[in-house]
C-alpha cells in the first residue's frame, strides 16, 4: 500500500501506438492511447493524445476509504458540538486571543502591520502563528458567522481531521489499513499521556478519557492539536521524498512543513524529533544525501513563514522563556539531553538488530524521544525544552502508534479464531468508549449566555465609560477582553512573543505586589504605560484565575469606577489622554538600565508626564500603521510614544525626518527638530527584516511553483497512480 501520487512518466515508443490501457492491478490508471501509423500517402497522423480512464477493484483501497470514514464518523458525532455553538464560557484559556486577532486582524496578514489592542502594542507577527485565527477570519466572513462560532468550528475540524492524518501515515508506511485504522482509534479514543503524567501520579482511569477533546475546547491546545494534523503528512511526504526522490514530494513534504509551523511553534519542535527519527531508519548510506534533502525542504519551507517567524522573533520567544526559572536552560537541561540521547542510541542499536521494519522502528523511537520530553519534566523535574509538560499530544499520537504495531506481530501469530474474538472485544470496547465520549461532549461544549459573564460585563462598562482609553484587566477578562471591546490594554496577548520585557515587569508588580506601599509603585507603573483604569478580581469572583496577591491594596490609594461581584475598577488618574507626551529628554529613562526599570528612573519618567507645565500631544491612529501627532515641541525636549519600540518606526516632524529611538522603558522615542507647533508623521512598515522575509517567501513561493509548472509541461502525457496494494 502506497499514497495517492500523481507521478508524470515520459511515453515509451512502444506506448505511443498501443491501443490498450496499460493496467495497473488495485490502482486507478491513466494510459495514453494514439492511433496507428498511417498506411497511406498524404493521411495524417494523427498525435493527439486520448485519455482512457479505468479504475481496478482494491480491497485494500476501498476498506482504507471506509476505515477513513469511520474514523470521520466518529470523531464527527463525538465533537458535532462544537460545529454548533457560539460561546462556551471556557474563559480560562487564550481562545479569545485568536478570536480577537480573526475580528480585528482585517489586513494585518498581508504586510507589516502594527497591533495596538495587547501588551501595550507590539508588532502584529508577535500575536501568535496565523494558521488557526486566520483560518478562523475565513471561515467567519465565509459562512457569516461571528469569530466566536468560527472558531470552535476550525476546532471541530482539527478534532475531527487529526485521527485521518495519522492512519494515512501508519496506512501508507505499513501497507495494513485494518493495523492503521486501529491505531488511529487507539489515538481517537484513549488519553496515555494524561493517565501517565496525572498530577497526582499514575492514574489507569484517565486513560479512558478524552483528553484531546478537552484540551482544545476548555483549554488553549487548538493551535498545537492543528499542528499535530499536519505531522503525520509532513512525515509521510518526507518519507516519500527521500525514498523515491520526486519533486512532487518535495512540494508535498513543504506545503505540510509550512502548515505545521504555522498553526504552532510546538510544530516546529514536533517536525525536527520526527526527522531525527525518520533519518535513522531509512538506509545509512543515503544519510548524507537525505540529510541535504531534508534541510533543503526545511530551510525553503522556513522562508515561506519567516514573515511571521522571523529571527528577531525566535529570539524573543527565547528570552522571554529564559526569564521564567521553569523554562530556563540549566545544567539539568543537559543531563536531560544526554538520558535522552543515550536511550535513544540504545534503542535505535536494539530495533535495528530485532526489525527490518522501518516503519516500527519508526514508530517506537518517536513515541521514546516523544514520551521523555514531559516524562522528565513531571518525575524529574528536568527539560531541555520549555514548556516541557505541553508534548503531552506528541506523547499520545507516538504512543498510539508504537503500542498497536509493536501488538501486531502477537495478533498475527494468534488463531483465526482468537482474532475474530479479540477483534469483537476491542470494537465493543471502542463503542462503549464513543458512547461515553460523546456523554463527555455534551458536558463539555455546551452554549452559555455569555453576556452574564463578568468578561464580558468588564469588556462593556470600559467600552461605554473610557473608550480608546489604556486599561489593565488581568486574568481571563484580559484573554477575553477584545473579543467585546476594541480599547487597547495593558496585556492579553502570549507572554512568550512579547517584545517589551517591561510590559511584562509592569504586569507582574501589579499582580504580585502587596501591601500600601507597593501598590504606590503598581500605580507609577501604570501611569508609565498610559493605563487609564485598572481591574481587580477579589476571591470571590467569576474571573477564573484570581491572579491578585493582595487585591484591596488599590482601597483608599484609587477611585472607585465601577464594583460588581467582587469585581473592581479603579480610575488611574493621567494628565492626559494621549500616548503620546512631550517630557524632558532629561526625563528620558536610561536605555542600558536593563529590562526592568530602576525605579528611580520610573519615578523620574511619571514625574515628567505629571509636570503640567510641559505641551499637551494628541494622537491619533491612521490605519494600523500611521500616527499623526499635533503638539508644541522646545528645544530639550522629545515626544515619548507609551508604546513598544520597534526598528520598524519612522517619523517625519513638520515634513523633515526625526530620530527615533528605544528608552528604558522599551517605548518610542521621536527628537524632532521642532521649536514650537510640532505636526509629526509615524510610519510603520516593520523593518528590514520584516519586509525581506516577506520578499524572500515572495520568492520562495514563486520559484517552487515556477519549477512545479516547468516540470509538468516538460511531460508529454501523464498517469495517475492509486497505489494502494
Amino acid at each position: 500500500m502506497r499514497s495517492h501520487s500523481l507521478l508524470a512518466e515520459k511515453r515509451t515508443p512502444k506506448a505511443r501506438y498501443s491501443t490498450t490501457p496499460i493496467p495497473f492491478p488495485g490502482r486507478a490508471f491513466l494510459a495514453p492511447v494514439c492511433p496507428p501509423p498511417r498506411t497511406t500517402p498524404g493521411q495524417p497522423e494523427g498525435p493527439g493524445i486520448h485519455i482512457i480512464v479505468g479504475l481496478r477493484p482494491s480491497y485494500k483501497r476501498w476498506a482504507a476509504a471506509g476505515y477513513l470514514a469511520v474514523l470521520l464518523s466518529v470523531n464527527a458525532y463525538i465533537g458535532r458540538d462544537l460545529f454548533l455553538v457560539e460561546y462556551t464560557g471556557r474563559t480560562n484559556s487564550i481562545q479569545g486571543l485568536w478570536i480577537t486577532m480573526a475580528r480585528l486582524a482585517e489586513e494585518h496578514w498581508f504586510q507589516p502591520a502594527w497591533w495596538a489592542v495587547h501588551d501595550g502594542g507590539m508588532p502584529f507577527e508577535h500575536t501568535y502563528m496565523p494558521l488557526v485565527p486566520g483560518s478562523t477570519a475565513f471561515v467567519a466572513k465565509l459562512a457569516q458567522w461571528s469569530p466566536p462560532r468560527a472558531f470552535n468550528a476550525v476546532t471541530g475540524v482539527v478534532y475531527c481531521l487529526g485521527p485521518l492524518t495519522l492512519f494515512l501515515l501508519a496506512w501508507w508506511a505499513t501497507r495494513a489499513p485494518g493495523y492503521s485504522f486501529s491505531a488511529a482509534l487507539v489515538y481517537s479514543l484513549t488519553s496515555p499521556a494524561r493517565a501517565v503524567l496525572a498530577e497526582t501520579g499514575f492514574n489507569p482511569d484517565l486513560l479512558w478519557t478524552n483528553h484531546r477533546l478537552y484540551t482544545m475546547a476548555v483549554w488553549d491546545d487548538t493551535p498545537h492539536e492543528a499542528a499535530l494534523c499536519f505531522l503525520p503528512l509532513v512525515i509521510l511526504f518526507l518519507w516519500l521524498s527521500l525514498e523515491r526522490r520526486r519533486p512532487i514530494y518535495y512540494l508535498g513534504a513543504g506545503v505540510s512543513m509550512v502548515l505545521t509551523v504555522s498553526a504552532s511553534v510546538f510544530g516546529a519542535v514536533a517536525i525536527a524529533l520526527s526527522v531525527v527519527c525518520l533519518l535513522f531508519v531509512l538506509p545509512v548510506q543515503r544519510l548524507r544525501s537525505n540529510i541535504l534533502i531534508t534541510g533543503a525542504i526545511g530551510c525553503l519551507s522556513y522562508l515561506v513563514i519567516s514573515p511571521f517567524l522571523p529571527p528577531s522573533m525566535i529570539a524573543t520567544i527565547r528570552a522571554n522563556q529564559q526569564a521564567y526559572p521553569e523554562d530556563q536552560w540549566s545544567w539539568g537541561s543537559l543531563a536531560a539531553v544526554l538520558i535522552v540521547a543515550v536511550g535513544w542510541s540504545i534503542l535505535w542499536f536494539i530495533l535495528r538488530r530485532w526489525t527490518q521494519d522501518r516503519a516500527l522502528r519508526f514508530f517506537v523511537l518517536f513515541a521514546y524521544i516523544a514520551s521523555m520530553i514531559p516524562l522528565l519534566e513531571v518525575f524529574a523535574g528536568l527539560h531541555f525544552l520549555p514548556q516541557a509538560r505541553r508534548y503531552q499530544p506528541e506523547m499520545a499520537m507516538g504512543l498510539a502508534l508504537a503500542f498497536v504495531f509493536l501488538a501486531r506481530p502477537i495478533v498475527e501469530s494468534l488463531p483465526r479464531s482468537a482474532k475474530l474474538i479479540t477483534c469483537i472485544v476491542l470494537l465493543s470496547a471502542a463503542a462503549w468508549l464513543v458512547v461515553n465520549h460523546r456523554r463527555d461532549a455534551r458536558l463539555t461544549v455546551y452554549p452559555v449566555d455569555i453576556t452574564r459573564h463578568i468578561e464580558y460585563r468588564v469588556a462593556k462598562w470600559v467600552d461605554l465609560n473610557m473608550p480608546g482609553l489604556r486599561v489593565m484587566v488581568p486574568g481571563s477578562i484580559a484573554q477575553w477582553f477584545n473579543v467585546f471591546s476594541d480599547t487597547p490594554q495593558l496585556s492579553g496577548a502570549s507572554y512568550s512573543t512579547t517584545p517589551n520585557p517591561n510590559q511584562q515587569a509592569a504586569m507582574n508588580n501589579v499582580l504580585t505586589s502587596r501591601g500600601p506601599d507597593e501598590a504606590a509603585i503598581s500605580v507609577l507603573w501604570l501611569k508609565a504605560f498610559g493605563v487609564h483604569a485598572v481591574t481587580v478580581c477579589g476571591p470571590r469572583s467569576s474571573e477564573f484565575w484570581k491572579p491578585y496577591s493582595d487585591p484591596r491594596k488599590f482601597e483608599g490609594l484609587l477611585p472607585v469606577a465601577w464594583r460588581e461581584d467582587d469585581v473592581t475598577i479603579y480610575r488611574v488618574p493621567q494628565r492626559s489622554t494621549s500616548l503620546a507626551r512631550v517630557i524632558p529628554e532629561a526625563a528620558v529613562p536610561d536605555p542600558g538600565s536593563g529590562p526592568s526599570l530602576p525605579l528611580h528612573e520610573l519615578r523620574k519618567y511619571v514625574s515628567a508626564l505629571d509636570d503640567p507645565g510641559m505641551p499637551e500631544a494628541s494622537m491619533h491612529w491612521k490605519g494600523s500603521r500611521r500616527i499623526h501627532i499635533e503638539t508644541t515641541v522646545h528645544e530639550g525636549q522629545v515626544v515619548s510614544l507609551q508604546t513598544a519600540y520597534h526598528r520598524g518606526w519612522h517619523a517625519q516632524a513638520n515634513g523633515l525626518p526625526a530620530k527615533v529611538s528605544r528608552d528604558g522603558l522599551g517605548f518610542l522615542v521621536v527628537r524632532p527638530e521642532c521649536d514650537g507647533h510640532c505636526a509629526i508623521e509615524m510610519t510603520y512598515d516593520g523593518g528590514w527584516e520584516y519586509r525581506l522575509a516577506r520578499l524572500l517567501s515572495l520568492l520562495t513561493l514563486l520559484g517552487v511553483l515556477s519549477y512545479s509548472a516547468l516540470r509538468l509541461a516538460r511531460q508529454p502525457s501523464f498517469r495517475l497512480f492509486w497505489r494502494a496494494e
